[in-house]
């Protein structure tokens, strides 16, 4: 049995995989008998079908489960980052920084801290700089914005104008 993906715009289960049942024609065009997510069954032209998208690969692991499985001992030798990171962090935090602290971690713990002080540091030029600020004005302003348009100036609309 095969399956196709409905890929009609707007259709209610666009993106979806569905199984193939059968196929017949019907005014002259193909038409797919498939297996709707419920169970029952529904005539859908083909051409509103694509073939089945493959599946995706899976993304290769973050820094932070690198780092993590590098520190535990799981993949390389064990490290202890409360001696050497965590202390780095704190004299960090007190605004005079040990960098003797981190030259003893690992590389993999330097990229990871490394990344994370970058995407501190543009933070401010994303967007995501919004989570901070307070949307106040949302909670009060009207449901439905409508743009007023005096009606006397105004063209009317091809093909909306007024019969003599």
């Amino acid at each position: 049995m095969t399956s196709v993906v409905v890929t009609r715009r707007r259709h209610p289960l666009e993106g979806q995989s569905l199984r193939e049942l059968g196929r017949m024609r019907r005014h002259g065009r193909l038409e797919l008998l498939l297996v709707l997510p419920d169970g029952s069954k529904s005539l859908i032209p083909a051409a509103w079908t694509g073939p089945p998208t493959p599946p995706t690969p899976t993304p290769p692991p973050t820094p932070g489960l690198a780092t993590t499985l590098l520190g535990s001992g799981v993949v390389g030798t064990e490290h202890n980052y409360r001696e050497t990171v965590a202390p780095w962090f704190r004299s960090v935090f007190a605004l005079r920084p040990d960098t003797d602290r981190m030259s003893e971690a690992p590389f993999a713990f330097q990229l990871h801290t490394l990344i994370g002080m970058l995407l501190f540091a543009i933070w401010p030029f994303t967007r995501l700089v919004h989570a901070f600020s307070a949307p106040v004005g949302y909670l009060f302003r009207p449901y439905v914005v409508y743009r007023s348009r005096d009606a006397a100036t105004r063209r009317p609309r091809r093909g909306w104008e007024r019969i003599r």
